[in-house]
């Protein structure tokens, strides 16, 4: 029998509270359970850019034509003038000298671009580490697309395969070895 207030309410009594129970560990932001998506993304992406990311294969090279001859020409000279400790507003050696900051396709101020800019020397950008920033969005691909389709109440393993199919999808194969955009 519940006691009652002098006004008519229920008394608070905490034997007849009944406390909510702690999260569950398999609940908990670093569990293994709730890890394993993320471990199993970066491991596909891991294994899928290996050979050209690892000093092994040395000499080889996943991207080609326009990482060549736009993408690393720019990341390397925005770096570098960056790291020399002068923003990067004007190329002074394309043609006459042409606008770099103003390009959108530079990119100048993108995030990992910025990050990219450690990695330099005054001089000196490794094409090898353009190479793991350029991989390194197919990971965030995946890994992006794999909490949007959870959002949309997927299962994991749904979201899984909806991530794995939409991060190595063709499209965006050819996208990252072209990342200049023909018009």
């Amino acid at each position: 029998m519940t006691s009652r207030k002098p006004d008519g309410r229920k008394a608070d009594n905490a034997a007849q509270r009944q406390e909510k129970p702690d999260k569950d560990a398999r609940n908990s932001a670093f569990s293994p359970a709730r890890s394993y998506p993320i471990l199993i993304l970066a491991g596909l992406a891991a294994v899928f850019f290996w050979q050209y990311l690892t000093p092994l294969k040395s000499g080889r090279a996943w991207l080609w034509e326009d990482f060549l001859q736009f993408t690393y020409p720019v990341r390397f000279f925005a770096a570098t003038t960056i790291i020399r400790g002068e923003f990067p507003f004007w190329n002074p050696y394309v043609f006459g000298g042409m606008p770099f900051f103003a390009d959108i396709q530079t990119a100048v101020l993108y995030p990992f671009n910025l990050v990219q800019t450690l990695f330099a020397g005054p001089d000196s950008l490794s094409p090898r580490v353009v190479q793991f920033f350029l991989a390194f969005h197919f990971f965030l691909a995946a890994w992006f697309c794999f909490r949007y389709l959870r959002y949309l109440k997927l299962s994991v393993e749904s979201s899984l395969l909806g991530a794995v199919t939409f991060s190595f999808s063709g499209f965006l194969l050819v996208c990252f070895s072209s990342r200049r955009r023909h018009t």
